[in-house]
């Protein structure tokens, strides 16, 4: 089974935080901060944003199925903004044009300069964070059927290869080492 990469809740801090450009940052905090597909970031429309209810309409994700997932906070806080300075009016993120979707090509390299600015040596794609995201909600003690729901999976064996890479349960274990009685003079080097 090939594990996905994911980078460390500090590591994504820092690439959230090494953005400068709003539009970008919102661009991050969106894919982070709900596990977004690429397609389903690029086809984000400003009436999908249901304010009073705190959540995302994502219309015809994998397998044309459609879904609401909760909206974060911060998002929430970021995307206000971003509205009142680009005022999008179809796409949540437009091309310059101000009619076309973002690229999916834009997209990659915003994700990739902000890694490369926040000094992280791994390869970092849209889908790294959303690895991030599911991972990061499992280490958070979050129940599986509710990941799987929030990313859009059909099936819960999808889901459950975040438990592979999870460290919030495996830091739990303890070593049959750390488990005996050792005294601290035992470690003392021979003169």
């Amino acid at each position: 089974m090939l594990l996905p990469k994911v980078l460390s809740v500090e590591e994504v801090d820092r690439m959230l935080r090494a953005t400068e450009n709003l539009k970008h940052t919102t661009l991050l905090y969106a894919l982070y901060g709900h596990g977004l597909r690429l397609n389903e970031v690029l086809h984000l429309r400003l009436e999908d944003i249901l304010w009073d209810r705190n959540q995302l309409y994502i219309k015809a994700g994998k397998g044309k199925k459609d879904r609401y997932i909760t909206m974060s906070q911060e998002f929430k806080l970021i995307i206000s903004a971003y509205a009142h300075e680009y005022q999008p009016r179809h796409w949540l993120f437009e091309g310059h044009d101000q009619v076309s979707q973002y690229s999916e090509r834009s997209v990659q390299q915003v994700v990739k300069q902000a890694a490369q600015k926040a000094k992280i040596n791994k390869r970092v794609t849209p889908h790294t964070l959303r690895h991030c995201y599911a991972t990061h909600l499992v280490d958070a003690g979050t129940q599986l059927p509710y990941i799987k729901e929030l990313l859009g999976h059909k099936d819960i064996k999808t889901t459950m290869i975040y438990t592979h890479i999870t460290t919030a349960s495996i830091e739990k274990v303890v070593s049959p080492l750390d488990m005996l009685k050792r005294r601290p003079e035992s470690y003392e080097k021979p003169q």
